[in-house]
């Protein structure tokens, strides 16, 4: 009840935050489990992949003809803080050889 999350300082508030971020995290695990596993099943190896984002942008910039201004729209999408890098993951072939 509300009195005893105040007698407990908020601790029980504190709980439910701590069940709900370990339901979340074991779900991330288990979709990551699912997909290297199919990726295994097919042959493949499962990488972890980070783009660091400035090194992205300052390439993109050097080598094409992309406006300068995706800096200011990545700020304005994510409220003013782009993240400095986004990850993910990649399931590649398990042998590459020039021929592919």
């Amino acid at each position: 009840t509300l009195w005893e999350g105040l007698r407990k300082g908020g601790a029980v508030g504190l709980e439910e935050e701590q069940d709900s971020m370990e339901r979340m995290v074991q779900g991330l695990f288990a979709m990551a489990h699912m997909q290297a596993q199919s990726c295994f099943a097919h042959g493949g190896r499962y990488w972890e992949v980070t783009l660091l984002l400035g090194r992205y942008l300052g390439y993109l910039l050097r080598a094409s003809n992309v406006t300068a201004d995706i800096p200011e729209r990545l700020a304005a999408h994510f409220g003013g803080s782009p993240p400095t890098r986004f990850l993910g993951t990649l399931c590649a072939p398990g042998v590459c050889d020039e021929a592919e």
